[in-house]
């Protein structure tokens, strides 16, 4: 998949056309591995589609319609996604990505217990 942004910008008005003459017209979305945070969405819809192992860190998809998507291994770091419609979606991470989650998991349940411990050693004495 290409990251040139008019061919990216082509495919969402294509998938705007579709879901709006479901499914006469245009044509629905199916993009991989796409850098999408230098684009503004706002305007675009983003549910039925196909939006695989895109990255979404950072950006403002307050209230967006991701209802009924494959999302699978996209990331959405540091994303603000208030009031987000992901019914019906499918958002899982690719697997590379689990070790590094177990490891960040034990690391932060290991700091909490320590923290825990410290504060009702210091009660105690």
């Amino acid at each position: 998949m290409t990251n040139d942004i008019k061919e990216i910008m082509t495919r969402l008005e294509s998938h705007r056309l579709w879901l709006e003459t479901v499914g006469e017209q245009g044509e629905k979305l199916g993009i991989d591995e796409v850098d999408l945070r230098n684009m503004d969405l706002s305007q675009y819809p983003l549910d039925q589609a196909y939006i695989t192992a895109c990255t979404f860190d950072g950006m403002n998809l307050n209230h967006k319609d991701f209802s009924s998507s494959l999302l699978n291994s996209s990331t959405f770091i540091s994303t603000n996604l208030e009031g987000a419609d992901f019914c019906k979606s499918n958002v899982r991470m690719r697997t590379s990505q689990m070790p590094m989650l177990k490891l960040l998991d034990f690391l932060i349940v290991n700091v909490l217990r320590r923290c825990l411990f410290k504060q009702i050693y210091q009660m105690l004495i």
